[in-house]
């Protein structure tokens, strides 16, 4: 694991682009700059799959005769929130066997002809990326308290306190940052980008995207449609 501030990466990034050196530190002006850039990488981040290097698993208590739940920081089901679904299981009342649940895309969930037919326990979950918290949508409406297994990735996150707050990452991701910086950078300090340069930052990535999460695999259509491929949840479409 590896302990950051965004000084730290901003300091290296200009080293590398030698804009800082021997007798110049870090101006409050640069620095303000550094920050508001690692705070657009992250934004940015947060949309890559790859990027995502770890899938929380947690259990929530569904409750009976109610058809969706949110997710996040203020939702139902206080967490993160996810950008999407790995994984989906639902166990029956008093049981301890964890049974499937069908990942529908939004698609498939609108084209559900009776979204109010209920059932012991769901067969399908569908979600909504609403903003501050997602929205599970269950199909059949679920006539018990049954337990909800979800798999959600973790989207990357950091630099939204000071420019000394530290945060920790996975080995890998202090490199990873600071070429980005740095490449992301170069133009407004009049620095050019050589291919060797575009080629450290391209290095660093395929290490990261090797071990890291790589998404729900491409989910099959359900239902009859004009499309001839399965639908790619990850890129919300189909082949």
């Amino acid at each position: 694991m590896s302990t950051l501030t965004a000084r730290n990466l901003i300091g290296d990034a200009l080293t590398d682009l030698a804009v800082l050196g021997i007798g110049r530190s870090l101006s409050a002006r640069d620095g303000a700059l550094g920050l508001r850039y690692l705070q657009e990488l992250i934004d940015s981040a947060e949309l890559d799959r790859p990027v995502i290097y770890t899938v929380l698993r947690s259990s929530y208590t569904l409750v009976a005769s109610t058809a969706s739940r949110t997710i996040g920081p203020t939702g139902n089901f206080v967490q993160a929130r996810p950008i999407f679904i790995a994984s989906a299981l639902v166990k029956r009342v008093g049981e301890d066997i964890e049974n499937p649940l069908k990942i529908w895309s939004r698609q498939r969930y609108l084209y559900e002809d009776d979204k109010t037919r209920t059932s012991e326990i769901p067969e399908a979950i569908f979600m909504e990326p609403t903003v501050t918290n997602a929205t599970l949508y269950f199909v059949p409406v679920p006539t018990t308290a049954a337990t909800l297994v979800i798999g959600t990735p973790t989207a990357l996150t950091g630099f939204s306190g000071t420019i000394d707050t530290e945060y920790t990452f996975p080995p890998g991701y202090q490199e990873w940052f600071r070429l980005r910086l740095r490449n992301k950078i170069a133009r407004p300090f009049g620095k050019g980008l050589s291919d060797d340069m575009k080629d450290e930052e391209r290095t660093a990535w395929r290490q990261l995207e090797r071990v890291n999460d790589p998404g729900p695999p491409p989910m099959g259509n359900d239902f009859p449609s004009s499309y001839s491929g399965g639908f790619i949840i990850e890129s919300n479409r189909y082949r």
